[in-house]
């Protein structure tokens, strides 16, 4: 945004519009909802006074961010095929099963430091992208995932319970790239994977310690990966839509075993 310092009587700046928000709580209790109206301003005796006004439309958020002068304005956007929905902040991608190079920095469960790398295959992923963290999720099968398919733990060592990826080190997209979804799943791949997260025992990997999963993954490089591995999430793709931020706190699916 542009740092702006004006005088507004020296510039000649006059109070022309004014917008006023009305705000509840949401029924069901999860954050607010709001309604804005979009009034004239007169001047009556040297004061100004506002005017009736009517509901704010899209067009008038347009006009408004225009006039500003913001330097990120509204506009038509290429979306890669991969993107799944974008707005409001937040980016929402995935990928389908893939082989990627991982590199592993890890301590077995014998307190021995183990440093190994090779190509492994990968779920299905779905990923997101807020003004604040990374997040990544599995998904099962192969196809283009749909609001109502549900979401597994992403199986991935740096990765916590609530999907946010640890990025430590990362080098990652800039600003001026921040929708660069090629660029994001890279930059994760590319990093070292270090350690299992916050995930319970269990709740990671199923059924298998995740590092030495993935130590065996790397060694042995199997050709698909092993979906019986995936921990179900009580979360399903379209609630990412309305997540405010992240998630902060992801149950696991009833009624599995461990």
């Amino acid at each position: 945004m542009k740092e702006l310092a004006v005088n507004l009587q020296e510039d000649r700046y006059v109070l022309s519009s004014a917008l006023l928000l009305y705000s509840r709580q949401r029924p069901e209790g999860y954050g607010k909802e709001a309604i804005a109206t979009v009034h004239p301003v007169e001047e009556f005796a040297g004061k100004p006074i506002i005017r009736p006004g009517r509901p704010l439309v899209p067009y008038d958020y347009l006009t408004m961010v225009r006039a500003l002068g913001f330097d990120e304005q509204p506009r038509m956007e290429w979306c890669d095929p991969s993107v799944l929905a974008k707005g409001m902040g937040k980016l929402i991608w995935w990928t389908p099963p893939m082989q990627r190079p991982m590199f592993l920095n890890v301590q077995n469960d014998a307190g021995i430091q183990c440093t190994s790398q090779g190509v492994c295959p990968l779920p299905a992923m779905v990923w997101m992208l807020n003004e604040r963290h990374l997040y990544v999720y599995a998904v099962r099968g192969n196809e283009r995932p749909i609001q109502t398919d549900q979401l597994c733990q992403a199986p991935l060592l740096n990765v916590a319970s609530t999907g946010a990826v640890c990025l430590g080190s990362t080098v990652t997209p800039g600003e001026e790239a921040r929708d660069d979804v090629l660029g994001w799943t890279s930059a994760f791949f590319e990093s070292t994977f270090t350690h299992p997260g916050d995930v319970e025992t269990g709740q990671l990997t199923k059924h298998v310690d995740p590092v030495e999963f993935w130590l065996s993954m790397v060694e042995k490089s199997p050709s698909a990966f092993p979906s019986e591995v995936l921990v179900d999430l009580d979360l399903f793709v379209g609630d990412l839509l309305t997540l405010e931020g992240g998630p902060d706190n992801v149950a696991v699916a009833t009624g599995q075993e461990f």
